[in-house]
């Protein structure tokens, strides 16, 4: 732990992020429930606040239709949660990254997901989704409500799998 704090520039996040995910199942959504950690890459150079009218970098994280067209968008069977929230997170104190002597490990986001299994017993035949996908991208984000994808950056998508059988 002494040398992970060490490595991380702001091990409060870290520590924030243990708290968000603490009453989470972990890994295992045997209680519906479970968290997922995303680290940003180390992109050396990546100045996101390096044109003055970009003031934050966060990640952001929504429903998809997957590959196949066929991701659950909206029966309400399942729902996430991210921390740091993004309508206020900020990770351009991480950045431009060099090194991790200099700068520490990146950033991590957590994703907490929930599934309610009672909703989705009472979906039978073609109302029942078979599973649910959450992209995610990072994004930056002047003055101005508008956000703006990273350029040439790569999605990150969790693939949440509802059980075939009825228990």
């Amino acid at each position: 732990k002494q040398w992970y704090q060490r490595r991380v520039r702001g091990w409060t996040h870290v520590e924030k992020i243990n708290s968000f995910c603490a009453n989470a199942s972990k890994y295992s959504f045997e209680n519906g429930e479970g968290c997922f950690f995303l680290g940003l890459n180390r992109i050396y150079n990546f100045n996101p606040v390096g044109n003055s009218t970009t003031t934050r970098f966060f990640f952001d994280c929504e429903f998809d239709i997957g590959i196949a067209g066929k991701g659950d968008m909206d029966s309400g069977v399942t729902t996430f949660t991210l921390y740091p929230d993004p309508s206020v997170a900020d990770f351009s104190n991480f950045y431009p990254w060099t090194s991790v002597d200099k700068n520490g490990l990146q950033p991590l986001v957590a994703i907490q997901v929930n599934v309610d299994m009672d909703k989705l017993k009472t979906l039978t035949g073609d109302d029942r989704p078979q599973e649910a996908f959450i992209t995610c991208l990072p994004y930056t984000q002047d003055g101005s409500e508008e956000r703006v994808q990273v350029e040439d950056s790569r999605f990150a998508r969790l693939t949440v799998q509802y059980p075939w059988k009825e228990e």
